[in-house]
């Protein structure tokens, strides 16, 4: 290894980061004025009397004798670069850590957060090398406008938009640009999940945060959706309708009960008057880039990112050309604040989707979840976004999605006759006290997978059927009753339970 000192008299010596004060006055300058002690003369006996003050040596590595190490500050291999290294470090712990890459050490000039003074690494000094290059202007999933980097003290108490913790204003945090009192602690901020990593600073905003309408309106309560441009839909705002489970709506697969919608004059396209109201373009909080909402007639199904169900409504997809971010209308509507009248607290998006937790309900890990900011509730977007109320064809009355933890007893489910369980949630009607299991009212992985449209695999076409049939049939790849809500017909005889009994007979 061949390593000469380059500190020359005239400059301020670069120093171990592990430096030892026992002088006040040089412990003072540094640590508030950043400044390395300036030794004009210096010598071996100098340096060994301010207790660790040592220069560091650059040096190569030639030889290739350093190739397995790794600089301690960016982790990153010495190959091929130079490096610093510390003598005393070296005499004392033979195999430490105690390399670091040239750039790395180097005093940061004019930081955008600290112009007056340079910036010097220190092992106690919490300036760390990624903190030092964070962004000044940034755009975050969780909040409509950008934020700047601020290292301000200010006497309000914040609390972070991403995490929901107090923020410590003694250290740096993003804050909203336009002053409406958001804050988030560097690290949410910066996060894989939060941030798309591009710095904005100089840059114009972004086009997509202006509303581009998904109508136009052609009269009163007509109007010409972009979804369904060849006629037009009017609203109707009549609640009592009769229920029919073959009209559902087009964009988040539903059957119509007694919301306000709009259906075609033409055709039975419909759609609720909420889903016709669905922003083209939006950023959600389950991901950094922006999304566009697709709504060409599907041709297949697809899987949520965020609640694992298979759906062939409408669908937002990633606006990044190399991403594959895929979510349901359902799972995009939900907003980052939410209340669920089955829980008396309001929920956040707070938890890091690289984790897992048990959803409360379900029980089911789940990577994309709501946590409660008041006790340990979790609930998943699967249960998030379950129904609130819907209709049963065999009740007048509507049925109420149901979760306590409290209720004991043992109740029934009309359909299967199985045990269910108001811990794990339920649908009740009160008046008639009908109780029907989530699955067995919606059913479970094709909930949202509408009956009536086509599907295209394989170069087959294959119809999507309700399976409302008074005696249900036998699927003929598997042999079984077809218990989903949906059956698959192909080549007009032959009948399939589910989507994996299709792949599995013709593979």
């Amino acid at each position: 290894m061949n390593c000469e000192s380059k500190q020359q008299s005239v400059h301020p010596l670069l120093l171990c980061p592990y430096a030892n004060f026992k002088n006040k006055e040089d412990e003072f300058r540094w640590i508030h004025f950043r400044e390395s002690p300036t030794l004009p003369n210096a010598d071996k006996s100098t340096l060994s009397s301010l207790s660790h003050i040592c220069s560091l040596d650059l040096c190569n590595s030639k030889d290739g004798t350093y190739d397995e190490f790794s600089c301690q500050i960016c982790e990153k291999p010495l190959v091929g670069t130079l490096f610093y290294s510390c003598k005393e470090c070296l005499r004392e712990f033979p195999i430490a850590l105690t390399y670091y890459h040239k750039e790395c050490m180097e005093p940061i000039q004019n930081h955008p957060h600290h112009p007056k003074h340079s910036l010097r690494l220190q092992a106690n000094y919490s300036t760390h090398k990624t903190c030092a290059y964070l962004p000044s202007i940034i755009r975050i999933s969780r909040h409509e406008h950008r934020l700047s980097f601020t290292s301000s003290l200010t006497p309000e108490k914040w609390l972070c938009g991403v995490c929901r913790g107090k923020i410590d204003t003694n250290y740096g945090r993003y804050c909203c640009v336009k002053d409406c009192s958001y804050g988030v602690h560097s690290k949410c901020a910066t996060r894989k999940d939060v941030w798309d990593g591009k710095e904005l600073e100089g840059q114009q905003e972004d086009p997509y945060e202006d509303i581009i309408k998904s109508f136009d309106e052609i009269s009163d309560g007509v109007i010409q959706h972009f979804s369904h441009q060849n006629h037009h839909m009017r609203l109707d705002d009549k609640t009592n309708r009769k229920f029919d489970e073959n009209k559902r709506c087009q964009a988040c697969t539903l059957a119509i009960c007694d919301e306000i919608i709009y259906s075609c004059m033409q055709c039975d396209f419909i759609l609720h008057q909420e889903c016709a109201h669905l922003s083209r373009k939006k950023q959600h909080a389950t991901h950094p880039h922006p999304l566009t909402l697709q709504v060409d007639d599907i041709e297949d199904t697809f899987i949520c990112k965020a609640c694992k169900r298979e759906s062939n409504g409408f669908v937002y997809l990633c606006c990044e050309g190399s991403c594959d971010f895929i979510l349901d209308v359902r799972c995009a509507s939900l907003s980052e604040t939410c209340d669920r009248r089955c829980h008396p607290h309001p929920l956040f998006l707070t938890s890091d989707p690289q984790t897992s937790q048990s959803c409360s309900i379900c029980n089911k890990l789940r990577r994309h979840r709501l946590n409660c900011g008041e006790c340990g509730f979790v609930m998943c977007f699967k249960c998030a976004t379950l129904p609130n109320k819907l209709r049963y064809k065999h009740d007048e009355h509507f049925l109420i999605f149901s979760y306590d933890k409290k209720v004991k007893g043992q109740y029934l489910c009309d359909v299967c006759e199985k045990e269910a369980d108001p811990n794990k949630g339920i649908y009740m009607c009160k008046d008639c006290n009908v109780i029907l299991h989530i699955k067995c009212l919606l059913g479970d992985k094709v909930m949202y997978v509408m009956p009536g449209k086509k599907l295209i695999f394989r170069q087959l076409k294959i119809d999507i059927l309700l399976n409302n049939r008074l005696t249900r049939d036998i699927c003929s790849y598997c042999n079984n009753r077809c218990e989903n809500k949906v059956v698959y017909k192909i080549f007009d005889r032959e009948i399939l339970c589910s989507f994996v009994c299709v792949l599995n007979s013709k593979t």
